[in-house]
């Protein structure tokens, strides 16, 4: 802060004031000084004695970047610029202070000093002095001592007051501005208020205020107005400026002692305000005259607009009369030898006078005469463009003049010599006619109308054209697909854009040229038709049939109609010759239904169309979605909708033997079963894990036995037997055969099954042994965890579609894990062709729902599959069953194993971005990449020989199985790595604990065996892989399920812990998740969540599937929280 003594000197005139400031500075009474720094200024406050010694002195002020006091306040309240100012800035002058904030206080030594040489502290004489004695003396110099503390601490005091009272001067100070303020807008909304209710009390007195016109027109040349306003008593206008201006501020004025009013436009009467408004305009445009600014001109070319509103007025609000004169140009026509010579008779006449935009005017004595041409202006255009009462034209150049130029104002001229010329013969008028020909095109014909004769237009060799005609040729032309003289028409050869354009844009502006004639189907054909439709629909066997008729369209005529219309054609012409309009509903309608139903434009020739008996939810949603097709439903059909509405109302009879073994879910279970199957439908049963779908299948499978009925059910190898054990334990009569062993017992045991009720084969066997199956067709087909199909490509789908059969039927809790793809490969084993064919589901259905998220197409797909699928979950069935609680632990690495990690992350990392940024991505690559990182998260020693040391997660997992066990709990561990169970099950050695374990290597003996001693609760902990035991095994002697690490799929997840959650569960099951914090495990397990939505729409759950991903869902695993 450089603050120079030029500076100090520059802030006031009085050399008296800067020595009394500087004496102030010099004798040091500035006790205080703090100021703090801006962008572009200081702000100082200050506390300081006053040279009296009768008070202190506070400041408060403001110097600006060129060391100029902007804001000033001193508690002397002096109104100038004070000595206190003046002596802090001589302070800080010499102070120069650099940094900011900057702070200075006086010195407790500098005080006492000041008040040392003061007379009243000057020791006395030696004279006057009384001896003391040594001890008085020290009892004082103790009290001295004891006392600067004191002093010191008062002071501190002090200063903290003196700042607070600043900054509430300062408070107070901005207080007060802010009330001045608010004191101004107050008074003036009192003023206002006190304006208006004057001119309410005014308006008890005075009607609406009129204005009074003067108007004066000397030279014939310029219009000159002057105002008067008022009511019974007129007052002249002195100034129009201040008029104009009181009107746009709405001020209040006082015209003599009987008129005053605010100035707002509603205070005139209607024509008054028009005229005002009018006038404000031509103020600003024309003149006011220095001379007398009560008079203003009125621009020559706004004069029509002025006769008009003039007129307006009563005559007793002006001082003239106005009347129209009708005005005819005199033209005489003469032939000389090179040219044309045209005189203007009337040239005096029309040279004279105000020109407005279309009219003459003159002021004849106290009238103002309007002399009226045509409203174009055409007539005074062609006589301003005149130097000369004549015009010469060349011969050549005759016609086209007259064409473009006297035609134009014929009905307003009298020519004389002018009829000799053969093409001045005008038309009586032009009619243009509008329709729609045999081959549904559209034309227009144009006849020009003569008074004997009636002569087509667009003709190729007519040598002279009206203007008119002309006019209306050239503007279709353009809009024309094409012009045909011979048939004297314009050609549209289909509705489009264009016709349409000039159908609402185009024949509006041809209807001043021509009459026109349109017929009633042409103007009617941007409006959509009714045409009637009606489809009735019956059960004929296993199909449905729709008898689709029309009291507009034969049937035979259909399909054509139908052609027309996917065309985009807006007409078809019937063979009775009417003209259908095409712009339709019911042709969309019937249009939308062709396509989604698939149904080939062949079978509209046919007495009927016929279509799958599975079709029949999806055309029921389709007629209840209909507004335009009238469909009507046989008694036969409507019933067997209904009978699906109200499953457990049918009377379906339960076989004694599952009357007391059925829950009432499952009662409802086997009647949609049987029902199905009475209307031979292929379905999903669909139910939560554990909900007995086995035993259900296995009751439907028993009530249709019958001589020669063989069914074959499809299951997973873990679960091979378990199916035969359920089938013996619950329906003994039903012969069954487990398909199992070596190839050629295999093989000689379905060549010996021809006898047996049931079959039951592994996904495995089947893909080996499908040649066997190909000559026999089976009751039914039924695959148990139909999701092992749900690839399309893969030999378990080919071989299950291969099985012939009369019923299918499909088992699943997971329908949806991946994609939609899923549920259309096993509709596709249900129901051949119900979902289409892959590549059309995949492109009106996957693509639009999955990518583009179309609603629409989402609530269309729900509705086709949900009639075919059976779907209950265990809270809403279950309700005995006890309580499921899933608990998520986060767990955190050590340093050491944060370091490998983090390591490895940046190493993935790497390897990622190089790999994605290729043109096509090695997907197994990636997974590589990933699992490498998981299995970090397991326990470093999957990856690394040299770690010896078990893993955070994996003491973790051993902490809280301990805990279990000695808890009384059973407990199952599941694990995605079988080298992660190596792991485990020698830690659980070491602490004791006696375990069993399943993997992909455990046969399907050996698995049945374990499951039963784990169910007689013989070993406390069952050690199991994800794939391997995550199906079809009830393991509810568990009471606890640990996930060691989380898989991509969540519905694996869901599968394995409900191998404990299951009917038979008598305890509450605690679920553990142990997840990694801030790794590619917490990353999976909410890509788990996010992916949920596709299977929740259509069924319920869905899984993130590597092999899906995009780049940035990739990328995005791998992300560490900050």
């Amino acid at each position: 802060m450089r603050l120079t003594v030029d500076d100090i000197k520059r802030q006031t005139k009085s050399e008296t004031k800067l020595i009394k400031a500087r004496k102030v500075q010099q004798e040091n009474l500035i006790r205080k000084i703090y100021i703090t720094k801006t962008q572009s200024e200081y702000h100082v406050e200050a506390r300081m004695e006053t040279l009296s010694g009768k008070f202190y002195a506070t400041l408060q002020f403001t110097l600006n970047s060129e060391s100029d006091v902007d804001y000033y306040f001193c508690s002397c309240k002096r109104t100038k610029i004070c000595e206190h100012l003046l002596a802090v800035l001589y302070q800080i002058h010499d102070l120069q202070p650099e940094k900011f904030p900057f702070s200075y206080e006086r010195k407790v030594e500098e005080q006492e000093t000041i008040q040392a040489k003061s007379p009243a502290s000057l020791p006395l004489p030696q004279l006057q002095q009384k001896d003391t004695s040594m001890r008085t003396r020290a009892r004082e110099e103790f009290a001295e001592r004891n006392a600067a503390p004191v002093k010191k601490k008062a002071l501190q005091k002090e200063i903290v007051i003196e700042h607070q009272n600043i900054e509430a001067m300062v408070k107070e100070n901005t207080r007060r501005r802010e009330l001045m303020k608010q004191f101004a807008i107050s008074s003036h909304i009192l003023s206002e208020s006190k304006v208006y209710y004057q001119e309410l009390q005014n308006r008890e007195h005075v009607e609406k205020v009129h204005l009074f016109v003067e108007a004066e027109c000397s030279d014939q040349q310029h219009m000159y107005i002057s105002l008067k306003i008022g009511d019974r008593k007129w007052y002249t206008v002195s100034s129009l400026t201040d008029f104009f201006e009181r009107l746009a501020r709405q001020s209040y004025a006082q015209y003599g002692m009987s008129l005053a009013f605010t100035h707002s436009i509603s205070r005139f009467d209607e024509d008054s305000q028009e005229l005002i408004k009018f006038l404000k305009n031509c103020f600003y445009e024309g003149k006011t005259l220095v001379s007398n600014p009560s008079v203003m001109e009125i621009p020559p070319l706004y004069m029509d607009e002025f006769y008009e509103l003039l007129g307006r007025l009563p005559q007793r609000y002006r001082n003239i009369q106005m009347k129209d004169k009708r005005q005819l140009l005199d033209i005489r026509v003469k032939s000389e030898e090179d040219f044309i010579l045209l005189t203007f008779r009337n040239w005096s006449l029309l040279k004279s006078g105000i020109r407005g935009r279309h009219h003459l005017y003159r002021m004849q004595d106290d009238t103002l005469y309007r002399y009226r041409f045509d409203e174009q202006g055409k007539c005074l255009e062609l006589i301003d463009s005149l130097s000369e009462q004549q015009l010469y034209v060349r011969n050549e150049e005759f016609p086209d003049f007259y064409k473009y130029v006297l035609s134009e104002i014929r009905d307003y001229a009298n020519m004389y010599g002018i009829a000799k010329y053969a093409y001045t013969l005008e038309p009586i008028g032009l009619e243009l006619y509008g329709d729609i020909d045999e081959l549904g095109r559209v034309y227009f014909q144009l006849d020009v109308l003569y008074e004997d004769e009636r002569i087509p237009g667009f003709q190729n060799n007519q040598e002279y054209l009206p203007l008119k005609q002309e006019i209306v040729e050239n503007f279709i032309r353009p809009y024309a697909d094409i012009i045909q003289p011979e048939e004297h028409c314009a050609l549209f050869h289909d509705v489009s854009e264009t016709l349409l354009e000039f159908m609402r844009d185009g024949l509006p502006f041809l209807s001043g040229y021509c009459e026109i004639f349109v017929s009633d189907v042409l103007k009617n054909m941007n409006k959509k038709h009714v045409v009637n439709l009606q489809a009735g629909l019956r059960f004929a066997g296993n199909l449905l049939e729709i008898d689709l008729h029309s009291r507009d369209i034969q049937k035979e005529e259909l399909l054509d109609v139908l052609r027309a219309y996917r065309r985009k054609k807006h007409f078809y012409r019937l063979k009775n010759g009417k003209l259908l309009n095409l712009k339709s509903d019911q042709l969309e309608e019937l249009d939308t239904m062709m396509q989604e139903f698939h149904i080939e434009e062949a079978q509209l020739q046919q007495n009927c169309i016929q279509l799958p008996g599975y079709r029949l939810f999806m055309l029921d949603a389709f007629t209840k979605d209909s507004d335009h097709i009238a469909f009507h439903k046989e008694e036969v059909l409507q019933h067997v909708l209904d009978s699906f509405g109200s499953i457990n109302a049918q009377d379906i009879q339960i076989p004694q033997r599952y009357r007391e073994l059925l829950r009432d879910y499952q009662k409802d279970g086997f009647r949609w079963l049987k029902l199905m199957h009475r209307y031979g439908f292929g379905g999903i049963l669909a139910d939560d894990m554990g909900l007995g779908k086995t035993l259900q299948v296995i009751a439907f499978l028993e009530s249709e036995r019958q001589q020669g009925r063989t069914s074959i059910v499809v299951v997973p190898s873990s679960v091979l037997y378990n199916w035969e054990d359920e089938v013996r334990k619950f329906a003994s009569d039903l012969e069954v055969c487990c398909i199992t062993g070596s190839q050629a017992k295999r093989e000689e045991l379905i060549r010996s099954s021809m006898d047996m009720d049931l079959l039951i084969t592994s996904y495995d066997y089947l893909k080996r042994d499908i040649a066997y199956y190909e000559n026999r067709t089976f009751f039914y087909k039924i695959l148990d965890e139909a999701q092992y199909i749900k690839n399309q490509r893969t030999m378990n789908a080919t071989s299950t579609k291969r099985l012939k059969s009369h019923h299918a039927l499909a088992l699943t809790g997971t329908p949806i894990e991946n994609s939609l793809a899923e549920l259309w490969s096993i509709f596709d084993f249900l129901m051949p062709g119900y979902l289409f064919d892959y590549r059309f589901f995949s492109h009106h259905f996957e693509k639009e729902i999955v990518m583009e998220k179309h609603k629409e197409k989402q609530e269309q797909l729900k509705k086709m599959v949900q009639p075919f699928i059976l779907r209950r979950v265990k809270k809403d069935v279950l309700q005995e069953l006890p309580e499921k609680t899933e608990t998520t632990l986060s767990i955190a690495f050590d340093e050491a194993e944060e370091t490998m990690y983090m390591a490895n992350l940046a190493q993935v990392n790497k390897e990622l971005q190089q790999e994605l940024d290729l043109v096509k991505t090695n997907r197994f690559q990636v997974l590589g990449m990933l699992m490498r990182l998981r299995q970090l998260c397991c326990d470093p020693r999957l990856v690394y020989d040299e770690v010896t040391q078990p893993s955070s997660k994996l003491k973790a997992c051993m902490e809280l199985v301990s805990s279990l066990v000695d808890n009384n709990k059973s407990v199952l561990l599941f694990s995605n790595f079988t080298s992660m169970l190596d792991l485990i099950q020698v830690e659980l050695q070491h602490l004791h604990i006696p375990y069993f374990r399943m993997d992909g290597s455990t046969g399907k003996e050996d698995r049945r065996e374990l499951v039963q001693k784990f169910q007689d609760k013989e070993r406390k902990v069952f050690l199991i892989s994800l794939k391997s035991g995550g199906t079809g095994i009830n393991l509810t002697a568990a009471e606890a399920v640990i996930h060691y690490d989380p898989w991509w799929n969540v519905s694996a997840e869901n599968q394995a812990s409900d191998r404990a959650y299951r009917i038979g569960q008598n305890s509450s099951v605690q679920v553990y998740k142990l997840i990694m914090r801030n790794t590619v495990e917490e990353r999976i397990q909410h890509l788990q969540q996010m992916k949920k939505e596709l299977a929740d729409i259509f069924v319920e759950e869905n899984e993130a599937n590597i092999m899906k991903m995009d780049k940035e869902q990739i990328l995005e695993l791998l992300k560490v929280n900050g």
